[in-house]
């Protein structure tokens, strides 16, 4: 989130949105759209009133939910690549019975 507001309530939102991402990107839409409807729903109410909250609460929301949502894609593709890369070394380190160091 560099470049957006840090204080304790938008860590938390933006914490609880990154979840909400891993849970879209792993299938779970339903159990995403039930902790967005609540726990993101209150944590935005509680940035809102927080005595931090200063300036355009609505554009920092949306940066909050773009810089995770990337946060998450980027996760999730370098785990793609990383995945069959890994599976390959621990087969032939299994064939093999070579140490790697």
């Amino acid at each position: 989130m560099s470049g957006l507001t840090v204080d304790a309530p938008w860590r938390e939102l933006a914490d609880i949105y990154r979840g909400i991402c891993w849970l879209r990107a792993a299938g779970y839409r339903r159990s995403a759209a039930k902790r967005q409807a609540n726990e993101l729903a209150a944590a935005l109410t509680a940035a809102r009133r927080s005595p931090a909250a200063r300036g355009d609460i609505q554009a920092q929301f949306e940066a909050v939910l773009i810089a995770e949502e990337t946060r998450v894609a980027e996760a999730v593709a370098f785990a793609e690549r990383l995945a069959p890369f890994l599976a390959g070394r621990l087969r032939a380190s299994a064939i093999l019975g070579d140490n790697p160091n």
